[in-house]
């Protein structure tokens, strides 16, 4: 029998593993994949329950007062909970598949559209004024923006050293897939297509950046040292969805939804953008480094 807690059931093994900050907020997962595991309940039935609570948890938001935004808020961590233990069930039990991967990603596009809607009409209905409310637009893309940029380190990252991860940074059409496969990859380029193609246009840039240098024989930034620093996928993981619902429970709790659509438009996008810049600056100061180390001054 495959112990559920062992590595078999993480994405990494101990040694390249890094500290996630969703975890902080999903830590009773281990609870539940303990009771799940020796059930016929698969990884796919556990998807479509965090789908169900999240609609759940749009709903509530929707209907505005406090009590209501409380119960969203229970159903959005609920949602965020189950979605880190389908991933640990299915490695647990092995039976990670890609069409797994992408009823997961696709159940997050709708249920965090539903969501900020919900946000959004539930602010409208307590009396907020329509410019917030407009304002859970681009704090929609922004959430998905942000959670793309740490997927793509994240994916490149685990690829490097588990070539079977069933994630891409890119997802293309048209390869030998059976057709729910296929169908699914469809709608996964329609909701997620441009963002990974965005966020892999931002990578490139960044990286030639990391790289500029007006010292002759200067070092060229390898690959493994731009995606394989741990440090920045921790401070990434600040941007991914379970760590967005954390700080969503928090304003829920203290009754400041506005907060929350405010911030994501704002400082979590200025932390992201920091963030691009200080991966750009650390690399090009450690090439710097580098070249002074192998060309000493006479």
């Amino acid at each position: 029998m495959i112990d559920p807690f062992g590595d078999s059931s993480e994405k990494l093994p101990a040694r390249y593993r890094y500290f996630d900050v969703t975890s902080l907020f999903s830590w009773p997962y281990r609870q539940v994949v303990r009771i799940l595991y020796p059930t016929p309940i698969r990884p796919e039935a556990v998807v479509l329950m965090s789908l169900l609570a999240g609609l759940v948890s749009a709903y509530f938001y929707s209907v505005g007062g406090y009590l209501y935004v409380l119960l969203g808020a229970f159903f959005i961590y609920v949602k965020n909970l189950l979605d880190t233990v389908d991933g640990h069930l299915a490695r647990a039990r092995m039976q990670v598949s890609r069409v797994g991967r992408f009823i997961d990603s696709l159940s997050d596009f709708v249920v965090f559209v539903f969501l900020m809607l919900g946000v959004a009409t539930g602010l409208l209905r307590t009396g907020y004024s329509t410019s917030l409310i407009w304002l859970a637009i681009p704090a929609t893309l922004s959430l998905f923006l942000q959670c793309s940029l740490f997927n793509y380190y994240l994916v490149t990252y685990v690829r490097r050293i588990d070539a079977q991860f069933p994630a891409r940074t890119r997802e293309t059409l048209g390869e030998n897939e059976s057709p729910l496969l296929g169908a699914l990859k469809y709608f996964y380029a329609i909701t997620y297509g441009w963002q990974d193609f965005l966020v892999e246009k931002i990578d490139a840039v960044s990286r030639n950046w990391a790289n500029r240098s007006d010292e002759p024989g200067s070092f060229e930034l390898s690959e493994v040292g731009w995606y394989n620093h741990r440090a920045f996928l921790t401070a990434e993981s600040v941007l991914c969805f379970g760590t967005q619902i954390g700080f969503l429970v928090l304003c829920s709790i203290f009754n400041r939804l506005d907060l929350f659509v405010v911030l994501m438009v704002t400082v979590w996008n200025i932390y992201a953008i920091g963030l691009m810049m200080v991966r750009i600056l650390f690399f090009r100061g450690l090439r710097r480094l580098r070249h002074d180390v192998s060309h000493p001054e006479v």
